[in-house]
Protein backbone atom coordinates (compact mmCIF):
# COMPACT_ATOMS: atom_id res chain seq x y z
CA UNK A 1 0.00 0.00 0.00
CA UNK A 2 1.15 3.61 -0.81
CA UNK A 3 2.21 5.14 2.56
CA UNK A 4 0.70 8.63 1.32
CA UNK A 5 -2.68 6.54 1.57
CA UNK A 6 -1.35 5.10 4.54
CA UNK A 7 -0.96 8.96 5.90
CA UNK A 8 -4.12 10.04 4.94
CA UNK A 9 -6.27 6.93 5.88
CA UNK A 10 -4.42 7.47 9.53
CA UNK A 11 -5.65 11.34 9.90
CA UNK A 12 -9.14 10.62 8.31
CA UNK A 13 -9.59 7.49 10.84
CA UNK A 14 -7.76 9.82 13.99
CA UNK A 15 -10.52 12.52 13.32
CA UNK A 16 -13.45 10.41 12.86
CA UNK A 17 -12.79 8.41 16.30
CA UNK A 18 -13.20 11.98 18.03
CA UNK A 19 -16.71 12.07 17.40
CA UNK A 20 -17.57 8.56 18.57
CA UNK A 21 -18.41 7.47 22.00
CA UNK A 22 -15.40 6.98 24.70
CA UNK A 23 -17.28 7.14 27.76
CA UNK A 24 -20.91 5.69 27.93
CA UNK A 25 -23.36 6.61 31.12
CA UNK A 26 -27.45 5.97 31.97
CA UNK A 27 -28.12 5.61 27.88
CA UNK A 28 -26.00 8.99 27.22
CA UNK A 29 -22.66 8.73 25.06
CA UNK A 30 -20.02 11.21 25.74
CA UNK A 31 -17.36 11.75 22.92
CA UNK A 32 -13.77 13.29 22.82
CA UNK A 33 -15.26 16.22 21.52
CA UNK A 34 -18.44 16.50 23.80
CA UNK A 35 -17.91 15.91 27.70
CA UNK A 36 -20.97 17.02 28.95
CA UNK A 37 -21.00 20.42 27.45
CA UNK A 38 -18.01 21.90 29.07
CA UNK A 39 -16.40 23.51 25.37
CA UNK A 40 -13.20 21.40 23.40
CA UNK A 41 -10.16 20.52 25.69
CA UNK A 42 -6.98 22.33 24.07
CA UNK A 43 -6.23 17.86 23.92
CA UNK A 44 -9.00 17.31 21.17
CA UNK A 45 -7.97 21.03 19.11
CA UNK A 46 -4.36 19.43 18.86
CA UNK A 47 -5.85 15.84 17.76
CA UNK A 48 -7.88 17.59 15.04
CA UNK A 49 -5.20 19.23 14.00
CA UNK A 50 -2.58 16.14 14.13
CA UNK A 51 -5.26 13.89 12.02
CA UNK A 52 -6.17 16.95 9.25
CA UNK A 53 -2.18 18.08 9.05
CA UNK A 54 -1.15 14.44 8.82
CA UNK A 55 -4.04 13.81 5.76
CA UNK A 56 -2.36 17.23 4.39
CA UNK A 57 0.86 15.94 4.03
CA UNK A 58 0.22 12.68 2.62
CA UNK A 59 -1.91 14.48 -0.15
CA UNK A 60 1.02 17.07 -0.47
CA UNK A 61 4.04 14.17 -0.51
CA UNK A 62 5.52 15.12 2.22
CA UNK A 63 4.28 12.03 4.20
CA UNK A 64 7.47 11.07 6.35
CA UNK A 65 7.17 14.13 8.76
CA UNK A 66 3.66 12.80 9.52
CA UNK A 67 5.03 10.37 12.02
CA UNK A 68 5.72 13.66 14.14
CA UNK A 69 1.49 13.99 14.24
CA UNK A 70 1.52 10.18 14.53
CA UNK A 71 3.81 10.45 18.15
CA UNK A 72 1.82 13.20 19.52
CA UNK A 73 -1.61 12.49 19.14
CA UNK A 74 -0.63 8.36 19.97
CA UNK A 75 0.90 10.29 23.35
CA UNK A 76 -2.39 12.52 23.72
CA UNK A 77 -4.16 9.19 22.90
CA UNK A 78 -3.05 6.79 25.84
CA UNK A 79 -2.14 9.69 28.39
CA UNK A 80 -6.44 10.45 28.26
CA UNK A 81 -7.64 6.97 28.30
CA UNK A 82 -5.49 6.66 31.17
CA UNK A 83 -6.58 9.68 32.83
CA UNK A 84 -10.28 9.17 32.21
CA UNK A 85 -9.73 5.47 33.47
CA UNK A 86 -8.13 6.50 36.79
CA UNK A 87 -11.33 8.89 37.27
CA UNK A 88 -13.51 6.42 36.02
CA UNK A 89 -11.78 3.41 38.80
CA UNK A 90 -11.63 6.01 41.76
CA UNK A 91 -15.62 6.80 40.69
CA UNK A 92 -16.32 3.13 41.08
CA UNK A 93 -13.79 2.43 44.54
CA UNK A 94 -16.42 5.51 46.20
CA UNK A 95 -19.13 3.17 46.54
CA UNK A 96 -18.53 0.88 49.53
CA UNK A 97 -17.62 -2.74 49.36
CA UNK A 98 -20.53 -4.67 49.95
CA UNK A 99 -23.30 -3.23 48.87
CA UNK A 100 -24.90 -4.46 45.91
CA UNK A 101 -26.62 -1.98 43.34
CA UNK A 102 -29.67 -2.11 41.91
CA UNK A 103 -29.62 -3.31 38.14
CA UNK A 104 -31.19 -0.18 37.21
CA UNK A 105 -29.02 1.94 39.14
CA UNK A 106 -25.70 -0.21 38.28
CA UNK A 107 -26.64 0.68 34.34
CA UNK A 108 -26.17 4.53 34.76
CA UNK A 109 -22.28 4.61 36.14
CA UNK A 110 -20.08 5.66 33.88
CA UNK A 111 -18.02 3.25 31.44
CA UNK A 112 -15.23 3.04 29.25
CA UNK A 113 -16.20 3.06 25.78
CA UNK A 114 -13.90 1.04 23.45
CA UNK A 115 -15.58 2.00 20.17
CA UNK A 116 -13.87 5.68 20.33
CA UNK A 117 -10.78 5.24 21.83
CA UNK A 118 -9.99 2.18 19.81
CA UNK A 119 -10.67 4.14 16.63
CA UNK A 120 -8.89 7.02 18.27
CA UNK A 121 -5.52 4.46 18.93
CA UNK A 122 -5.44 3.20 15.45
CA UNK A 123 -5.94 6.21 13.60
CA UNK A 124 -2.57 7.55 15.36
CA UNK A 125 -1.07 4.12 14.83
CA UNK A 126 -1.81 4.18 11.02
CA UNK A 127 -1.03 7.96 10.82
CA UNK A 128 2.66 7.21 12.66
CA UNK A 129 2.80 4.06 10.58
CA UNK A 130 2.48 5.71 7.65
CA UNK A 131 4.89 8.29 8.61
CA UNK A 132 7.86 5.74 9.18
CA UNK A 133 7.13 3.71 6.42
CA UNK A 134 7.77 7.15 4.58
CA UNK A 135 10.45 8.31 6.53
CA UNK A 136 11.94 4.68 5.90
CA UNK A 137 11.35 4.99 2.39
CA UNK A 138 12.88 8.80 1.89
CA UNK A 139 16.11 7.14 3.27
CA UNK A 140 16.55 4.30 1.67
CA UNK A 141 16.17 6.53 -1.37
CA UNK A 142 18.56 9.08 -0.74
Amino acid sequence: MDKKLVVVIGGIVLVIGLFLPIVSSGGQSFTYLSRGGEGIEWSGIVLIACGALGAILGLLNQAKHAVWLGIVALGIVVWRFLQTKGALDDAGAAIPSGIELPPELAAQLPAINFLGWGVLGLGAVILLVGGAMAWKGSSSAA
